[in-house]
């Protein structure tokens, strides 16, 4: 039996009826069974003596046909196995382009994850430049935060708020008097800012003098129901006060 895709099966029995039996009743025979790949070959091979008298000559006729069923058999065995050499370099090329599919397309997740990563690298160095902006911004200005709630009612209140917070700008707008709008972040630092760059409050100011300024900075109404504001300034010291109609 051999490997690959060919199996090959010899049997052969070699008879004698007696030392002293002629060549003619001599007999060599026996079965070559074949499995090419799904197909099976049976091959009946029968020898016989012949009128062959002289031993010599039969016993070399009976080796010549033995050799050549033992050449068959090698000759098989030899087709079976260049053909599974083939199939394992067919399976190799296959692996190969395989390989390369894996390797294109390892290559365009790394692409794509590069490109994410110099996106978020832009997005916070953007967001880092933002916030220095502001900070920036308020440094110009003898407040480093500042809160406002001003209540009309129901439902209809203003808030503004600019604080800082390790070293991060934070702003929140809730406006349900003017505009109507809820914002944060750089938007509402700029809608809050501008107004709080007019006021000149400082920690002398009277409680009234500062509700005067903050409602005409912020263009708000005096007819509000409760009043609260708190500023802190660049030293630390912080200035609140509360008020009601």
């Amino acid at each position: 039996m051999f490997n690959g895709n060919i199996v090959i099966q010899l049997f052969t029995i070699y008879m004698q009826e007696s030392d002293d039996a002629p060549c003619l009743d001599d007999r060599i025979w026996g079965w070559l069974i074949v499995k090419y790949r799904s197909i099976y070959v049976v091959c009946f091979i029968h020898s016989k003596g012949g009128n062959i008298n002289n031993r010599e000559e039969c016993e070399m006729k009976r080796s010549i046909q033995l050799l050549m069923v033992l050449l068959l058999t090698l000759f098989l065995a030899a087709c079976g196995n260049q053909d599974n050499t083939n199939n394992a370099s067919n399976g190799n090329d296959n692996t190969g382009e395989e390989d390369q599919v894996q390797g294109d397309a390892t290559t365009d997740t790394d692409d794509d994850n590069n490109a994410n990563d110099g996106a978020d690298d832009a997005a916070d160095n953007n967001q880092s430049s933002t916030n220095q902006d502001m900070i920036d911004q308020m440094n110009e200005l003898d407040y480093a935060e500042i809160e406002i709630e001003i209540d009309y009612g129901k439902d209809n209140e203003y808030e503004a708020e600019i604080e800082q917070d390790n070293g991060e700008i934070e702003a929140e707008l809730e406006d349900e008097v003017k505009d109507k709008i809820d914002i944060e972040g750089k938007e509402a630092f700029d809608n809050i800012y501008p107004n709080v760059k007019n006021l000149t409050i400082d920690q002398d100011t009277s409680k009234e003098d500062v509700i005067d300024q903050t409602l005409q900075a912020f263009d708000l109404d005096a007819d509000y129901q409760e009043f609260e504001i708190e500023i802190t300034f660049h030293d630390g010291t912080e200035l609140e006060f509360e008020d009601e109609n």
